[in-house]
């Protein structure tokens, strides 16, 4: 069998990109050449920086703020790479790394997802035909806001990892440390009670109704 080097040098750029998370994560972690060890973050920085500053501005982060919370993630995940056991979890890995050092960067030791500031609806993804206004689309966002404020902490974590972190439900039960169940259960008990805090929502009611 051939040693991770030989593998990975065979990698064209294209290569790289179609690897699995799995291999991703042995190379990161077992590569010694720097330069391919180089190219392994690399390819982490190009598959999931969207994905994490998308999540980090989730949480009320400003552009300039999320990108310096995850550089400072980076080093620490780098520092520690040797620890992670099972090469095939990196990216939840990552997630609970990103999400530590946003917790560290305000001192808040239970980092729990607010949503104070928590906007779901993103104007760059928006359909330039989309019926919405600016002034909609803010009534809209502000709605979806309250409707997530009404759930637990934990309910309103598995939903932001899950709708916007883009994290299937085997990954956030990694990332929370909790059994698959129970991350299945916080998402699908609070999905009654968002269908009907936010069904009928229409912009033009005075009541957004």
């Amino acid at each position: 069998m051939a040693p991770p080097e030989e593998k990975f040098e065979r990698l064209s750029l294209t290569g790289w990109m179609l690897i699995s998370d799995a291999e991703l994560g042995m190379a990161c972690k077992c590569l010694k050449l720097p330069r391919l060890r180089s190219q392994a973050w690399k390819e982490v920085h190009r598959r999931w920086d969207p994905l994490f500053l998308r999540f980090l501005v989730a949480l009320g982060d400003k552009r300039n703020a999320a990108e310096d919370i995850l550089g400072k993630a980076y080093v620490q995940a780098c520092k520690c790479i040797d620890t992670l056991e099972d090469c095939a979890v990196i990216k939840p890995w990552l997630f609970t790394i990103v999400k530590n050092e946003w917790a560290s960067y305000y001192r808040r030791p239970d980092a729990v997802v607010s949503l104070e500031e928590f906007e779901t609806v993103d104007d760059q993804r928006a359909e330039p035909t989309s019926r919405l206004s600016e002034q909609d689309l803010t009534d809209l966002r502000i709605d979806i806001r309250r409707a997530l404020d009404r759930l637990t902490p934990a309910q309103r974590e598995v939903w932001v990892l899950h709708i916007l972190g883009s994290l299937s439900f085997p990954e956030i039960a990694a990332l929370r440390g909790c059994a698959l169940h129970q991350v299945t259960y916080l998402y699908y008990s609070a999905r009654p009670m968002l269908q009907k805090l936010l069904s009928g929502y229409d912009p033009r009611s005075p009541d957004g109704t």
